[in-house]
């Protein structure tokens, strides 16, 4: 058997550190498992693998490591293609001269593009529900609220909503 730097010869330099570090962190107890994606470099071509792994302790050392090196290269393209393609329609959105905002099931923000920023006045931020944004509105002016109970006025939109989501 060769040293234990061998072992990670073909390892990209840059994944050396968290890759060593997963380890530790699971042979010291701090994780369940070894779970880290990596680089490795095969005859100048790099390739993506995920490393998973168990020890088996005894005593509270480990004693033995039970694990698989599985080539997960198809899937880190298609992130990189999927990755792309949302950047491609939120680069399309955000140049519509419209307001507008992409929410999620849950009532979040997940796109917000430049027009509907420009138009409140302030940076709107993704991951933010739909109450905290319409407060966010109702601050910059965008709708006449005068005479009404702003929280009661919001809870009706929420409600309506979710009337609209649910058929």
């Amino acid at each position: 058997s060769g040293t234990q730097e061998e072992g990670y010869k073909n390892l990209r330099k840059d994944f050396l550190k968290p890759y060593k570090n997963a380890f530790r962190d699971h042979v010291t107890g701090k994780t369940q498992e070894v779970s880290v994606e990596h680089i490795n470099v095969h005859e100048g071509k790099e390739i993506w693998y995920q490393t998973r792994a168990k020890a088996t302790f005894e005593n509270g050392r480990a004693i033995k490591m039970t694990g698989i090196i599985e080539n997960i290269d198809k899937r880190k393209a298609l992130e990189v293609q999927v990755k792309e393609a949302q950047q491609l329609v939120a680069d399309a959105v955000d140049n519509i001269e419209a307001g507008i905002i992409l929410w999620d099931k849950q009532d979040i923000a997940v796109l917000v593009n430049k027009y509907m920023k420009n138009l409140v006045g302030r940076n709107l931020n993704i991951n933010t529900s739909y109450r905290e944004l319409s407060k966010t509105f109702i601050e910059s002016g965008m709708f006449d609220t005068q005479g009404i109970d702003i929280d009661e006025y919001i809870e009706g939109r929420i409600k309506a909503r979710s009337e609209i989501k649910d058929n």
